[in-house]
């Protein structure tokens, strides 16, 4: 008996596969039972940030190992919050510190006085 040629699986599919584990129980057996589309389950879902794209291109980036994929809630919509204050923090002190920057390593072109090596005071005859 010949074995039959698996198909290809759809990126799409694995994905709702490994997310649906994330699921409590009831709600992935109520899933598997009903067979939702991939994309009801991938839905469910909003990949989070754990390094915020604010901290730099490095700690923020878009790879799998900073995200973190978060089941809608009130739990996602706090985290969110607190992500926002966090990155306009980081922005407002960033823009603080290159007007800093800025102001510190500005050309001057001020005439400065020259200073004599004898001392300035009245000399008695």
């Amino acid at each position: 008996m010949a074995r039959r040629r698996r198909e290809y699986i759809p990126c799409e599919q694995r994905l709702a596969a490994a997310l649906a584990w994330l699921l409590p129980a009831k709600d992935r057996d109520l899933a598997r039972r009903e067979h939702w589309r991939a994309q009801d389950v991938i839905r469910m879902f909003s990949f989070d940030h754990l390094g915020l794209h604010a901290l730099g291109p490095q700690l923020g980036s878009d790879r799998w190992w900073n995200l973190d994929p978060k089941q809608h809630g009130p739990d996602l919509d706090r985290k969110d919050a607190i992500d926002t204050g966090i990155a306009a923090r980081v922005k407002r002190l960033a823009a603080q510190h290159e007007d800093f920057r800025r102001r510190v390593l500005a050309i001057r072109k001020v005439k400065r006085k020259v200073r004599s090596r004898w001392p300035k005071r009245n000399l008695r005859s």
